[in-house]
């Protein structure tokens, strides 16, 4: 017999971006939804050296035998994420550097703001990364991606960056909780989380489309963009 799969989300935040309680919000929806669920977390490094992942898994009660609780595992398998949700561009391309997301699998949804590492500040001429091969490497790698400037819509709406990409994430489709369940699961956090809902929906209307990767012919030569993706930005000394 077959073990039931469960839905695999896993988001990567920089400190004091509100990662933590984005993860408590989906595991919410989860619930409400009426799934089963687990959340955890790593945390990251201090100084901009990495982030902290927080990794969720949920599972239909129904899929589950009467008497039986289902064994989660602590954190994310390669290529066995459904969802990536990235606060931050360069932390997009990391998941997919570590290998986590595969493009038969993975819906990425990531901010496009840029917070620089202590290795570009570190550098003495200019130490960026190369952005655009992030978003290539997230254009070919991923199932379905959608890249927002989460900050300038958190703005506009009055809201934070951390209920965009909720708010994103909602009206994806790329889960299997409704809507409602996500409003319901802001609702559980208090007066000051249900604040935000409103904001991130007037915010994501019309709805950006994900974009499908395209399927094309892979060449002998190329090899899958690992670390490297995360070189830096030689050409130019300002962001495209």
């Amino acid at each position: 017999m077959t073990a039931p799969r469960p839905f695999t989300c896993l988001i990567a935040a920089i400190g004091g971006e509100g990662g933590g309680l984005l993860a408590q919000w989906v595991a919410n929806a989860a619930e409400e939804a009426g799934h089963l669920v687990q959340h955890t977390s790593v945390p990251g490094v201090a100084q901009r050296t990495g982030a902290t992942i927080y990794y969720i898994e949920s599972l239909t009660r129904d899929a589950v035998p009467e008497g039986a609780e289902p064994v989660f595992s602590l954190m994310p398998g390669p290529g066995d994420v459904d969802v990536v949700l990235a606060s931050e561009l360069v932390e997009a391309g990391s998941m997919i550097s570590r290998g986590f997301v595969a493009p038969d699998r993975t819906t990425l949804i990531a901010a496009t703001s840029r917070v620089f590492t202590i290795g570009e500040k570190m550098a003495m001429a200019d130490g960026r990364l190369d952005d655009a091969a992030v978003r290539k490497a997230i254009a070919e790698l991923t199932k379905a991606h959608l890249l927002v400037d989460a900050k300038k819509v958190a703005d506009r709406t009055g809201t934070q960056p951390n209920a965009v990409l909720l708010g994103l994430l909602a009206a994806s489709k790329a889960t299997p909780y409704d809507v409602e369940s996500f409003r319901a699961a802001i609702e559980q956090e208090g007066a000051r989380s249900r604040r935000t809902w409103p904001g991130s929906r007037r915010g994501l209307r019309p709805m950006p489309a994900l974009r499908r990767r395209r399927p094309h012919r892979p060449q002998p030569s190329r090899t899958i963009p690992s670390p490297g993706c995360l070189r830096p930005c030689r050409r130019s000394l300002h962001w495209g």
